[in-house]
This record gives structure tokens, C-alpha cells and sequence, in this order.
């Protein structure tokens, strides 16, 4: 799934369009360099143990020997993600893979992707 990009604008505002989340998702890179993406992860589910954790997959690039970002968002928790360096991320089809997922004990303490919205911002 890819992920639509907010805009944001030098001096003004624009909306925030939040997605439900997806087991994986890439965000396109083809007009802004990696640099100036950020990503935006809620994690809505409440019960106690219920972490998303979420990784920014290698891409296919000169730095992608230093491998995947894993990043932990814990219940009722906002993380945001980057900017992102291009040449650890980026691969061939210039987008970056993520994935979304919960641990066997978040799965079993209720924990579900449904509750998960993501953004992706894309900087001036």
C-alpha cells in the first residue's frame, strides 16, 4: 500500500491526511529526497503491552548495510520517524518499504494493525 504525502509549505498549514495502517507500506520518494520525509505512527490500541513496532526496511543502496530501522510505539503513543537518509532507505522503485507489526504478547493483549494510523509528511 502506498501512503498519500501531506505537503507542508513554507509560512502555512495544510491538512494531515492519517491512514489506518497496513501490515507493510511504502512511501514514494520520487520528487522529495529521503531527507525531507517524516512519518507519522499512532498507535490507538490502549490495553497495557499493545507496541507497535515499526521498521523502515534497508533498501537497495551503498548504505543499506547498516539494515532496518525498528522503531517501538507504545500504546496510546505518537512516534515520528526521520527524516529518513536516502541511501540507507530508498530502493529501486524510489520508495521506502515499511512494516507494521505487534509481538505475541501485544497480539494476545488485544493489539491490532486497525488501531494503528500512519502520515507521512513531506517537508519544503
Amino acid at each position: 500500500m502506498a501512503i498519500t504525502a501531506s505537503y507542508c509549505r513554507r509560512n502555512d498549514a495544510v491538512a494531515l491526511e492519517k491512514y489506518t495502517a497496513a501490515a507493510t507500506f511504502s512511501v514514494g520518494l520520487g520528487d522529495k529526497p529521503g531527507e525531507k520525509v517524516v512519518i507519522l505512527i499512532e498507535n490507538n490500541n490502549t490495553a497495557a503491552g499493545t507496541t507497535a513496532t515499526v521498521e523502515v526496511l534497508a533498501g537497495d543502496y551503498l548504505a543499506n548495510v547498516y539494515g532496518t530501522l525498528s522503531v517501538d510505539v507504545a500504546p496510546s503513543a505518537t512516534a515520528i520517524v526521520g527524516p529518513l537518509e536516502t541511501v540507507r532507505y530508498k530502493n529501486t522503485a524510489s520508495e521506502v518499504d515499511c512494516a507494521i507489526s505487534f509481538g505475541t504478547t501485544a497480539s494476545s493483549a488485544g493489539g491490532t494493525i486497525a488501531n494503528v494510523k500512519t502520515a507521512v509528511i513531506k517537508l519544503p
